[in-house]
């Protein structure tokens, strides 16, 4: 199950590449992130859910820093 989890979480960060850039990686990581977490609870296992809440904290944080350092910068 974690394998299946890696690879759609590898091809999720693929397709976010091909179609939007790098804005596309947040995104998928995000997407993923909220897949594991619901799988990982569904199926009641830690090792599952608990390497996904980091991407999807780890996500969250790079977002907003990214967001803030935009909105802060003299463009």
């Amino acid at each position: 199950m974690k394998a299946k989890l890696t690879y759609l979480t590898g091809f999720l960060v693929l397709i976010g590449i091909i179609l939007n850039g790098i804005f596309g990686i947040a995104f998928a990581l995000l997407l993923s992130g909220i897949i594991g977490i619901t799988t990982g609870i569904y199926k009641k296992d830690k090792t599952i859910w608990q390497p996904f809440a980091i991407i999807f904290i780890i996500n969250i944080l790079c977002i907003i820093t990214f967001t803030t350092l935009l909105h802060n910068s003299n463009m």
